[in-house]
């Protein structure tokens, strides 16, 4: 007799089909308040866990994907009841297949987005820091990022890490948005919006999400999250620059960064900009 095991993804996908597991999936672009985002909704009074970028550099395999939310759901809570998985995904880090079979997966799913003039600002920051100083530093700040900026395109450019700016994530983001089925286009959350009013915003999305809201979404953060890239580091999570102000934070705050001046930046990245991101954005939120 042959015995075929499941795969984890199909293992995961009974697991939904019996409503003991429920996954919202966010997916964003770098520095757009997602993992906040994945914090706060951590805070429902329903049973849930948010597990960070199942996703990530090292790992683009849906099953190893699967794998992570199984394991999370059945550490924290029995098989006989009903859990949310919160999981948090950079765009880039999905494949086009990839994505929509999280998608048929996931009940809703969330966009983290920001105007990219603004994200922009913030992941360059983060780049010259860490290729200029050391990973993890802060000690360029955004308006001193100028001498620097050419050295962080290149990286974007053609890298290890980016080709052809795929780290800004909205091509990649882009591609999902057309691809996932119109009634499942779920909430469309902007950064600026989401720092400046949490609550109306978390209530709204609670709402379409069918999660019970609860204040604390907005301030006095308990839960902790799983961060899958340091698994066995967690400590690095609380330091890294990438992720230590949502990994230490309370709340949602207000977060005032300077918009980038287009005519500023190098002309690759100009273009990719007026070519892809500002598209992208305005087709995302423009409805």
């Amino acid at each position: 007799m042959i015995i075929v095991s499941m795969s984890a993804v199909e293992t995961l996908e009974n697991r939904v089909s019996e409503k003991s597991i429920r996954i919202i999936q966010i997916v964003g672009v770098p520095r757009s308040m997602s993992t906040a985002l994945g914090r706060a909704l951590n805070e429902s009074e329903e049973a849930s866990y948010f597990l960070n970028e199942p996703f990530n550099r090292d790992n683009q395999d849906i099953n190893i994907a699967a794998q992570h939310i199984l394991k999370t759901a059945e550490m924290h809570s029995p098989k006989d009841t009903s859990v949310t998985i919160i999981t948090k995904n950079m765009a880039s880090y999905m494949s086009n297949t990839v994505f929509r079979e999280m998608a048929d997966i996931s009940s809703d799913t969330l966009w983290a987005i920001r105007d990219p003039l603004i994200q922009m600002g913030s992941l360059l920051t983060r780049l010259v820091n860490d290729i200029y100083v050391r990973p993890g530093s802060s000690t360029i700040p955004q308006e001193h990022i100028g001498p620097y900026l050419e050295g962080a395109c290149s990286f974007l450019q053609e890298s290890s890490k980016s080709h052809n700016y795929s780290k800004t994530g909205w091509e990649s983001i882009g591609n999902h948005f057309k691809n996932i089925a119109k009634h499942k286009i779920g909430s469309i959350v902007d950064g600026s919006s989401f720092s400046a009013s949490p609550g109306l915003l978390l209530e709204k999305i609670c709402g379409d999400l069918d999660l019970p809201y609860n204040p604390s979404m907005t301030y006095g953060w308990k839960n902790n999250f799983i961060n899958v890239i340091n698994l066995g580091e967690e400590e690095e999570t609380y330091r890294s620059a990438w992720t230590n102000q949502a990994a230490n934070s309370l709340g949602v705050f207000a977060v005032s960064r300077a918009r980038l001046m287009l005519e500023d930046l190098p002309k690759g990245l100009q273009k990719h900009m007026t070519d892809i991101a500002i598209p992208t954005y305005q087709n995302m939120t423009v409805r």
